[in-house]
């Protein structure tokens, strides 16, 4: 069977979930998407996937001044953005921290939120951050203020200390 050709295009849902205690499979994608939090809202225009450039080594020969041999020294940064336009107390401490009851929320300071994240597209890739540091603050989008969220994938181990690679992606197309 050949393989289907993906885009990634567009954004359909997305999900978070406590970090992942073993690396994601495409045989376990449907139930853990099925156990994983929906986000109910992205603001229209805000999912952004972006990989930063990587840092390059290049080496010239002395006696040329022509570059002989490069290396990456260190791969660029990949994040996963956007803004939640509609969401409850509850959502908001899940991905900002802090407190929340049902009709409040309360900012505990600065704490580290780290959540397993998925994102599906339009063609059904589904990318996954199986730990991922989570940073979330209120932004202003179109009169309302909105919780803009960005997730840069971390490395992490399952408990017999074996790696989880910090990023996966899955054609989930039936």
């Amino acid at each position: 069977m050949a393989a289907r050709n993906v885009s990634a295009v567009l954004i359909k849902k997305l999900y978070y979930a406590d970090p992942l205690s073993a690396a994601p499979t495409k045989a376990g994608i449907t139930a853990a998407l099925t156990a994983a939090k929906a986000i109910p809202n992205a603001h229209q225009g805000t999912f952004q996937y972006e990989e930063a450039e990587p840092t390059i080594n290049r080496y010239k020969n002395q006696l040329t001044g022509q570059v002989y041999r490069s290396n990456v020294a260190e791969p660029g940064t990949v994040t996963m953005s956007f803004t939640v336009g509609q969401y409850d107390f509850a959502l908001k401490a899940a991905l900002q921290g802090g407190t929340a009851t049902e009709d409040s929320w309360t900012r505990s300071g600065s704490e580290q939120v780290h959540k397993a994240m998925y994102a599906v597209t339009e063609d059904d890739v589904c990318i996954v951050f199986p730990n991922a540091g989570i940073v979330a603050r209120g932004a202003s989008t179109d009169d309302a203020i909105g919780l803009a969220l960005a997730a840069v994938p971390e490395e992490s181990r399952t408990s017999g200390g074996a790696l989880i690679e910090p990023e996966y992606w899955f054609d989930i197309k039936a």
